[in-house]
């Protein structure tokens, strides 16, 4: 019987250890594979009912994402970073996220407003729906359009590396009680200020959302870590 709870998985045309790579990275960003939880080869090839060595090559390639490290003997950890590494990675998420709404506005095209106003849209009945991983995903969309469409290669660039964290971050975030609402009400107060085509404004409150995240996140990491000790 299987003890991870992955789903089954759909491989046809495509090869075996993509498809099992993909389904990982998934089970990682909705929170299925926490933080800190230890996995083997042998659970995922018994969870998915394949052999061992398309499961192996899933998993070094998922190790050059950052978001499993091998544990040698033992198997591979599900990643779990420090309050530092977090709030390192943020200091430099701010720093380009403020660049790249200057440059979404300065580059201001009607279709990529729209775009973002769908994304919203989406948002909204994700949360109505209290569907926080739908909810999430528009979270991520909604940040991953203004860099992308920055028309910066270079933040991109920059960024890539660190979505798989910050995606992490976000949905932790996100899942916190009453968060939902003001996690949409913020991103509406953004587009608000982008469709004014107010930089200043917008800069202001892409900086305060991102750091309200972070307070969240920091937040709650020690409470986890306070109910650790008192184990």
């Amino acid at each position: 019987m299987s003890d991870l709870n992955l789903g089954g998985i759909d491989y046809k045309r495509k090869y075996l250890r993509d498809v099992v790579f993909e389904s990982l990275k998934d089970a990682i960003m909705n929170g299925k594979l926490e933080q800190g939880k230890m996995i083997t080869e042998q659970q995922i090839s018994r969870e998915f009912g394949i052999s061992r060595t398309p499961v192996r090559e899933a998993l070094y390639k998922l190790t050059a994402t950052g978001l499993i490290r091998i544990m040698p003997h033992k198997g591979f950890l599900i990643s779990k970073w420090s309050i530092k590494e977090i709030r390192d990675v943020f200091e430099i998420r701010i720093v380009l996220e403020r660049l790249a709404v200057e440059l979404f506005i300065k580059n201001y095209y009607q279709e990529n407003l729209e775009e973002l106003e769908n994304i919203t849209r989406k948002m909204e009945k994700a949360v109505q729906e209290n569907n926080f991983i739908e909810a999430a995903k528009m979270n991520n969309k909604f940040h991953d359009l203004i860099i992308e469409k920055s028309d910066n290669h270079e933040i991109s660039n920059v960024m890539e590396p660190l979505k798989n964290k910050i995606n992490i971050f976000r949905l932790i975030s996100i899942s916190t009680p009453s968060r939902l609402k003001t996690s949409l009400a913020e991103h509406q107060s953004i587009l608000d200020s982008i469709s004014q085509k107010d930089i200043v404004n917008a800069k202001k409150l892409i900086e305060i959302h991102i750091r309200k995240v972070l307070d969240i996140i920091e937040k709650k990491l020690l409470e986890e870590k306070n109910n650790e000790i008192k184990r």
